[in-house]
């Protein structure tokens, strides 16, 4: 039974992972399986030893009989297995990068009904509220230890880093590096379907005209030699959207066009917010802004 309980209430918290924050890359990943499997083993050795520790307490030290060791144990792969999300979850300290609501409920819930069933004894020995609370202390000391150990192994494995490609500014990129991003981050405009009267295109990020338009999937690259929308023109630089404290709170950036797959990204989970607030520029936008710029510098020199 205390096998499909911990089945049970990880699988409900590893569900949630899907939802965490992260640090994308303007670049397809390359998993370098040296480090991946390093880190795995190094994990998974930290582990056994610490849950061996819990039980060599349990039995040599508190003298706890069999059945209440059983429900320490359980307690101990319960709480400590779930803290484990956290450390693998970054390459630097597990403050690095704020975990999504989400994931924190999730694991802070089932760890508080794992620790019920194992206090008050559900379908196994009650173990006491005092081993309870022995139990968190010492995975939450496992837990600052093991981090320390994982950023050695990330030091010795991967020690030039790898740093994540949103670490760097726009203004560290080259004009062709830039270009390849904006490639395939052109504005939005309807499709003739769609508005054959009114050829307009959208490039603004919280346009409403031009997030229905990607919402139904009407959305065309390019500007095809159509006019700017009068909202996007009217409200550009005005009401910016960036992610939140709780998505993005290591690289504060901001997204100001609609064309923008983060942007898109955030409207989409309901994390825009207006404004700028001194946070730099998204380097797509950035990228997409400068080519537009000398698309529109092109097209003034074909019709002069």
């Amino acid at each position: 039974m205390q096998i499909v309980l911990l089945a049970l209430l990880n699988d409900g918290a590893i569900l949630s992972i899907a939802y965490d924050n992260v640090r994308y890359r303007n670049r397809p990943e390359a998993w370098n399986m040296r480090v991946v499997l390093g880190m795995a083993t190094i994990l998974g050795v930290v582990g056994p030893v610490a849950a061996f520790g819990m039980f060599y307490l349990g039995d040599r030290v508190f003298h706890l009989g069999h059945p209440e060791l059983r429900t320490m144990m359980y307690l101990t792969l319960s709480v400590a297995g779930h803290l484990t999300i956290f450390q693998a979850r970054t390459r630097g300290p597990f403050w690095s990068i704020r975990p999504a609501r989400v994931l924190l409920l999730a694991v802070l819930g089932t760890q508080i009904v794992a620790t019920l069933i194992a206090g008050f004894g559900i379908f196994m020995t009650p173990l006491g509220w005092r081993y309870a609370a022995l139990v968190w202390g010492y995975a939450l000391v496992w837990f600052v230890v093991t981090d320390r150990v994982k950023l050695l192994g990330y030091r010795v494995l991967d020690p030039s880093g790898a740093p994540s490609d949103t670490s760097r500014s726009p203004a560290a990129r080259s004009r062709a590096d830039l270009a390849a991003m904006a490639a395939s981050v052109a504005p939005f405009h309807t499709d003739v379907d769609t508005s054959p009267g009114e050829p307009v295109y959208h490039d603004t990020s919280a346009c409403p005209y031009g997030n229905e338009i990607n919402r139904d999937g009407h959305a065309l690259a390019g500007t095809g030699g159509r006019r700017r929308c009068e909202w996007c023109d009217a409200h550009a630089g005005v009401a910016p959207f960036h992610t939140d404290t709780d998505t993005d709170v290591d690289q504060p950036v901001y997204h100001d066009l609609v064309a923008c797959r983060y942007a898109q990204e955030i409207t989409r989970d309901g994390h825009d917010i207006a404004g700028s607030v001194g946070r730099r520029r998204c380097e797509w936008c950035e990228a997409h802004a400068g080519v537009e710029d000398a698309q529109d510098a092109s097209q003034k020199e074909k019709s002069t």
